[in-house]
């Protein structure tokens, strides 16, 4: 941790240190004494020993006094210090590290972790990249007619959804892939009967639908669904509709079974089936047979398709809102297209291959999972912000960012505090666990040197701290960071006599 050391004397000896710039022929002694009238004239009326002469140096050494002071009582020795720490703070400025405790360690990271899968997905895949949900029929239609079945094949596209589906969603989600208009693009297409199925195939990934190390309680929950390269609705299917009261069902179910309204679906690839099965009904489509799971046959002709928004879009609204599910396919994917693995293992490599290859402290991280959901995932304060750093606070991570008090994750934290509206930050939180880590824009105005406008760059980790209080210890350090540089007068940090 860099502590800051403030007195009255360095100051003289660094003023004194600069008589070599005084002009050629001015008396050292006149120069040396702060109440001479012809030094002043001679230096634009400043005395030598005035700390005015070196204003940078002062106010960025005071805006860091201040700060080093505020995170020291709010991140003290009791939660960072100690033989058992209980977290890590690391907080940049340009290539000025302003704050740091216990910066290399590693520690449960939480949703941090998605800023790691986010950078090498973006790096690996590139931005504009776009998710396809393809149509195949065994054949091409006759006068309307598909004789055979006909395929929905999943391209990984982790916002496929029925707007049904969408609508119920909150806070609202507006970017996803419509499945209504795909199904829609087939009765465009002149399809108006299938004489066979509706085959859901999810082909292009494995088939583990969740990592073996998650609490069951994360499906349950609705923190993730099924993992699946066609999963439609994030591979949720409606609850049925609750007992009877009185009945001997509604007694013994939990009295938290109703808190989520949907549930893991036991076959994603039939789900969706189902699903596009019952829109293409809507939309005049005769479907004779039902629908089913199944794989594609080899040259199936195309019926139509549907893309997905950019991948950098699609990364944005990962991180603004949390999600778990789009995570972890989007580490498939990259796992299918850099090794044709869609697994989890293979994509969890290509990120710790992909950051390392950015010259990014790899050695302190342990990524079992792509959404930070596994509590064996490890990562440092070192390697996150050195990652926020790298991205910058102008790209598609930066733009995907929750923003204090109004968007995502954040818009309930640090209402009217100074953070709201200027703190950029992604979220982690699990049992004990809480993370923070983005940027802070300074206020231009209350920055008169151009070093103390640059943003602020910051993570937080905190393990083993309950969570309501963890959550208060990161706003206040989040809050103390938008309040940084307070930069007194410099006539009250001027040596006196």
């Amino acid at each position: 941790m860099r502590r800051w050391r403030w007195s009255a004397a360095p100051l003289a000896i660094v003023a004194l240190g600069g008589l070599a710039a005084v002009p050629a022929g001015l008396p050292v002694s006149a120069a040396a004494s702060s109440q001479s009238v012809s030094a002043a004239t001679a230096l634009g009326g400043t005395p030598v020993l005035s700390v005015r002469r070196l204003p940078a140096w002062l106010e960025t050494t005071a805006a860091g006094q201040h700060l080093d002071a505020a995170l020291g009582r709010l991140a003290g020795p009791s939660v960072l210090g100690g033989g058992h720490p209980d977290g890590c703070v690391v907080v940049t400025q340009g290539s000025q590290v302003l704050f740091s405790a216990n910066a290399t360690a590693p520690f449960i990271p939480a949703s941090n972790l998605k800023l790691l899968t986010a950078t090498a997905v973006l790096d690996k895949l590139g931005p504009s990249a776009r998710l396809v949900t393809r149509v195949l029929g065994d054949r091409k239609p006759e006068g309307g007619v598909i004789y055979g079945n006909l395929y929905l094949v999943g391209g990984g596209d982790p916002l496929l959804r029925t707007s049904a589906y969408a609508a119920s969603l909150y806070p609202p989600q507006p970017l996803y892939t419509s499945l209504d208009q795909l199904a829609l693009d087939v009765r465009h297409a002149g399809v108006t009967k299938v004489t066979g199925l509706v085959v859901g195939d999810d082909s292009r990934y494995d088939a583990q639908r969740t990592v073996a190390t998650w609490k069951p309680v994360y499906s349950t929950e609705g923190d993730v669904g099924p993992l699946s390269a066609l999963d439609v609705d994030d591979g949720f299917v409606p609850k049925p509709p609750p007992p009877a009261p009185g009945s001997k069902a509604a007694a013994t179910e939990s009295s938290t079974a109703g808190a989520f309204a949907y549930a893991a679906a036991s076959n994603p690839p039939a789900t969706a089936a189902k699903a596009f099965e019952g829109l293409l009904e809507q939309d005049g489509v005769e479907v004779v047979q039902g629908s089913t799971s199944g794989v594609a046959p080899q040259g199936a002709p195309l019926i139509t398709s549907i893309a997905s928004a950019p991948l950098g879009d699609e990364i944005d609204a990962m991180l603004t809102v949390s999600d778990d599910t789009a995570a972890e396919l989007f580490t498939k994917e990259l796992g299918y297209e850099e090794s044709k693995s869609g697994s989890t293992a293979a994509g969890t490599a290509d990120v710790r291959a992909d950051l390392a290859a950015d010259g990014l402290p790899v050695s302190q991280l342990v990524n079992v999972d792509g959404s930070g959901l596994d509590r064996d995932d490890r990562a440092s304060c070192d390697l996150i912000s050195a990652t926020l750093r790298r991205d910058g606070t102008t790209g598609v991570i930066a733009d995907g960012l929750p923003i204090a008090g109004k968007t995502g994750t954040l818009a309930k934290r640090m209402l009217g505090t100074p953070a709201e509206g200027r703190l950029h930050a992604k979220t982690g939180t699990l049992d004990d666990v809480v993370a923070l880590s983005g940027f802070v824009t300074p206020i231009s105005a209350s920055a008169p040197v151009a070093e103390l406008r640059l943003p602020v760059i910051f993570s937080i980790i905190l393990n083993g701290l309950p969570e309501y209080e963890a959550e208060n210890l990161a706003d206040g350090i989040g809050i103390a960071l938008a309040s940084y540089p307070k930069v007194p007068p410099l006539s009250a940090i001027e040596p006196s006599g």
